[in-house]
């Protein structure tokens, strides 16, 4: 494998690795070891109980603040300080209200081709997001278009008043131009009455 490059890229670590902790967790806890050492890259776990157990992040007792939704969901958590545990063990794993919700990819896993191993797990989980995005798009576009077409009429309304606010301007404008026009052949009249009568006393 460690030959052919594409393969090697290609391989599913992650989803090995996810195996392999599951199963080294498992069989400890079958031996009721009390505790034990994760090698390699344990804050991952740590990420996903701040995703499933809701009581981590709620105030005011909360160990860490959410400061985010992207992707990977590790750069949205931010811790103040190391809990220590048996802090965690009184106050949140042994306590009467521990919940824990169920992780539900986002939109940007699904096509991540890291996640598609993990499909298979929760295909009921998954079909359930895209059937619900899916709607929520179609309620989205259905309102966008509702919207556009009251945008339209409303734009024809008043295109239609603009143009009718026009029409009397522009017959205003004429009015006033033709009284303009009779007030200057009046005046041109009575100009040429005036040098008539003027002339004829010259007489």
């Amino acid at each position: 494998m460690i030959d052919d490059e594409e393969t090697l890229l290609n391989f599913p670590w992650g989803r090995l690795s996810f195996n392999l902790t599951v199963e080294y967790m498992r069989k400890t806890a079958e031996d009721s070891t009390v505790n034990f050492s994760l090698q390699g890259f344990p804050h991952i776990l740590v990420c996903w109980a701040l995703e499933i157990i809701p009581k981590l992040s709620e105030s005011p007792n909360g160990i860490a603040t959410r400061i985010g939704h992207r992707s990977p969901r590790i750069i949205n958590w931010k811790l103040e300080q190391q809990p220590v545990w048996t802090y965690l063990q009184r106050n949140y794993f042994k306590s009467s209200d521990f919940t824990v919700i169920p992780f539900t990819p986002t939109s940007d896993e699904l096509i991540s081709p890291n996640f598609q191993f993990f499909l298979n797990d929760a295909p009921n989980e998954v079909e359930k997001e895209r059937s619900e995005e899916t709607e929520d798009e179609n309620d989205k576009g259905y309102e966008e278009e509702t919207v556009n077409d009251e945008t339209k009429k409303l734009l024809r309304k008043e295109i239609q008043e603009v143009k009718k606010d026009l029409e009397s301007l522009k017959n205003t404008v004429e009015k006033g131009k033709n009284e303009i026009n009779e007030e200057e052949i009046e005046q041109e009249q009575n100009a040429e009455e005036l040098e008539q009568a003027i002339e004829n006393e010259k007489s």
